[in-house]
């Protein structure tokens, strides 16, 4: 009798937990796991139905998320997008999107209560075959696209518009980039591997750009070899033109930056190429490092990666500088004799190094004037700091008609324990650009 009593209090509890078995082992006879990832999740309280259908959506995921993660690694190590920098940056940054975002294919297939405490259970499902063929019409659309953008871009470069075909490979290889992680999802919920007609790596699409650049050409077409005088132009303008062989042979590019610079890199201009694909550069004569001047094709669309590209198709002229006709002599007014003296000594060196010698009895004066300013007082730890601003303006004037040449504006900038300190430091310190410096001492007629 004892027995039968035990069995009884055994089975009005088990009738009473109302537990679902889906919610004990995790599967279901109506959802098989070949066909359906299946995620339970159970909570109590206020809102205790939604919270428990979230915790079951968030179990999925967190299933799918196991297995993605393996697939991106596949795919990153199949595709071998981690052999260039950019590309695997694109890639993982566009994975962990994917990783973090919610699957809205997951939908709750059932819930229970358990009366006797209280507990809600849900069940949510996810149909492996449903979610991979709407992924895969949507990688099918997505590889569709960036085969598009590729064709456009050889229809481009086909016209001799370099930079828009650039422009376009770039976008390729971005719209890619997002692809591949998608595919791994596509793969991890189910057994059947995502296929398509034409599936190129970001790495194709960086190896496609590296080509096209090595078939860019620049030829001297005029303006090697010029002599002038510093601060004169030179005889001719620097000419350049750029072809890229494309699919329909060799073509002028058209409407691409040129770039005109120092062999130290400072750029001295920036000129297009015409619809005959050249660039046309006037040049005024300055006394450079080795006398030439590199010209290379600097497409905007680019990013350092291809530097080495754009350096090899580079150009160079040589001229030769010649003292220039009229020296120059340099006043300062400063806020003391000690930063007037100094500021002299550097307008001077600077001069000297583009070319120009200095003489008083100059009847071009190159002016500096630095006016004293009202300080800021800033406090630190190490006490009240103050920090200065003086306004600079330097003119270029002919002595003998009382003209002024060209003049700009400019501010010092200092720091110091004092008022006086700050003003002193900002005159001392005070510099202008060479190239500021050089265009204002062009203006000294021949």
């Amino acid at each position: 009798m004892k027995n039968i009593l035990i069995l009884l209090v055994c089975l009005s509890l088990s009738a009473a937990a109302q537990i679902p078995q889906w919610a004990q082992t995790h599967t279901h006879r109506d959802y098989p796991p070949d066909f359906f990832l299946v995620g339970v999740g159970s909570a109590k309280g206020d809102h205790a139905a939604e919270n428990a259908k979230r915790a079951a959506q968030t179990d999925v995921a967190s299933q799918v998320r196991v297995n993605l993660q393996s697939q991106i690694d596949r795919v990153q190590k199949v595709y071998t997008l981690n052999s260039n920098e950019q590309s695997s940056e694109e890639f993982k940054q566009k994975s962990r999107i994917v990783v973090d975002e919610e699957i809205s294919s997951v939908r709750i297939a059932e819930t229970a209560l358990d009366t006797k405490d209280g507990t809600v259970y849900a069940l949510a499902v996810l149909d492996r075959e449903d979610f991979q063929r709407t992924l895969s019409a949507a990688l099918d659309r997505a590889w569709k696209n960036v085969s598009e953008v590729r064709t456009q871009a050889d229809e481009f470069l086909s016209s001799g518009k370099l930079n828009d075909a650039l422009q376009n490979l770039i976008v390729a290889r971005q719209l890619a980039a997002g692809i591949f992680p998608k595919m791994a999802q596509h793969d991890a919920v189910g057994k059947v591997m995502y296929h398509a007609e034409e599936i190129v790596s970001p790495q194709v699409l960086t190896a496609r750009m590296a080509e096209i650049l090595s078939r860019v050409r620049l030829e001297k077409k005029g303006g090697n070899g010029q002599k002038a005088k510093i601060g004169r132009p030179f005889p001719e303008p620097l000419v350049v033109a750029v072809t890229v062989v494309s699919p329909r042979g060799t073509v002028p590019v058209i409407g691409l930056p040129v770039l005109y610079s120092s062999l130290d890199g400072t750029t001295l201009g920036i000129q297009n190429t015409d619809d005959n694909g050249k660039a046309s550069f006037t040049m005024t004569a300055r006394m450079l490092k080795n006398s030439a001047i590199r010209a290379r094709f600097n497409p905007p669309a680019l990013s350092g990666e291809f530097e080495a590209n754009l350096t090899a198709s580079a150009v160079e002229f040589s001229y030769t500088a010649l003292p220039a006709g009229s020296p120059i002599a340099i006043a300062v007014r400063s806020v003391t004799p000690a930063s007037a003296k100094k500021l002299e000594t550097t307008f001077g060196a600077m001069a000297a190094q583009l070319g120009y010698r200095i003489d008083k009895r100059s009847r071009f004066t190159l002016q500096v004037n630095v006016d004293v300013a009202t300080p800021t007082a800033v406090s630190s730890l190490s006490g009240t700091l103050y920090s200065a601003m003086p306004d600079v303006q330097i003119v270029l004037s002919d002595n003998e008609t009382g003209t002024e040449l060209a003049a700009m504006k400019s501010k010092g900038r200092g720091v110091g324990r004092s008022a006086a300190e700050a003003n002193e430091k900002a005159a001392s310190d005070f510099r202008v650009g060479e190239q500021d410096l050089a265009s204002i001492l062009e203006k000294i007629p021949e």
